[in-house]
């Protein structure tokens, strides 16, 4: 992007790994008077079981955040759940360098679903419902072809979202906060100077168990589905067995990255909603007005 920084105290970025209680702490943030930034798309995802009040991401972001990951990687299967490595940093800077030629999308060619993903649930999900939207990825259903629909399935797609986002958030007149575990390897395209971050942390054992859950048992292990080579039930991301204590330590790496230089609030889950904290978040809250 070419266009000047943007210089807006009224923005806060939160930052976190995956499942370590940010929607939780993007909760408070609105009972403190701070709105979530949206650019109002007609894709969106619904609270549901896992985060019954919402989970305070623009689906529009999300997606757009999940592009710029394959395209720094120029690899389809990169994702927030297996992430560039911190060590290629300053060649993923710039996106100007970037592949030009850069093309995704979710399609009959991209969406790998278990033939008996249907017919077995609970194996896959924990539930007797689809509860990923994992078969709205097919022709016809809501998540087919979801990057083509907001417009970022291309590089220059993504470059024009990226510009519409710089000029929603510059236009920004009162507190906001922009949350996105994905941000943690995109930020930095986004053209943001003077914002303020807040770090949420969980004790990573929580961490694991939680991400276990929510994107399937074999996470972190090289248990491989049947007939595939992926360990996660998001078929669309399909992702590879890793190590956990490695991706933590990427993952933080990168945060540390994007926050480097921000006055940064610093978030124990454990403290969420203890009267310390509330009069620490207020206190940091303030200081931007």
């Amino acid at each position: 992007m070419q266009e000047e920084l943007i210089q807006n105290q009224n923005i806060f970025v939160i930052l976190s790994l995956p499942r370590s209680g940010s929607s939780a702490f993007s909760k408070i943030m609105t009972e403190f008077g701070v709105e979530q930034f949206s650019i109002n798309t007609d894709l969106k995802s619904n609270p549901w079981e896992f985060n019954s009040s919402g989970y305070f991401e623009d689906t529009t972001i999300s997606l757009l955040c999940d592009q710029l990951i394959r395209l720094s990687e120029n690899q389809r299967r990169a994702s927030f759940l297996y992430p560039p490595s911190f060590s290629k940093v300053d060649r993923l800077k710039n996106f100007e360098n970037l592949n030009h030629s850069f093309f995704y999308d979710l399609d009959e060619g991209s969406v790998q679903i278990p033939t008996d993903f249907e017919t077995d649930l609970v194996s896959y999900t924990g539930s007797e419902w689809d509860q990923w939207g994992i078969t709205r990825m097919r022709e016809g259903g809501k998540w087919y072809k979801c990057y083509s629909k907001i417009k970022v399935d291309t590089y220059r797609g993504m470059d024009e979202r990226i510009r519409a986002v710089h000029h929603a958030l510059s236009s920004t007149t009162h507190p906001i906060f922009i949350k996105d575990p994905r941000l943690a390897f995109t930020l930095h395209f986004f053209g943001l100077t003077n914002f303020k971050g807040i770090w949420v942390k969980r004790d990573p054992q929580q961490t694991l168990r939680s991400m276990r859950r929510h994107y399937g048992p074999r996470l972190f292990t090289e248990r491989i589905y049947p007939g595939f080579d992926w360990v996660s039930n998001h078929f669309n991301y399909q992702v590879p067995g890793q190590e956990f204590l490695m991706y933590v330590e990427n993952y933080e790496k990168w945060i540390e990255f994007q926050l480097r230089g921000r006055s940064v609030l610093e978030v124990q889950l454990e403290r969420l909603g203890t009267s310390s904290f509330d009069h620490e978040l207020r206190s940091f809250l303030n200081e931007a007005s």
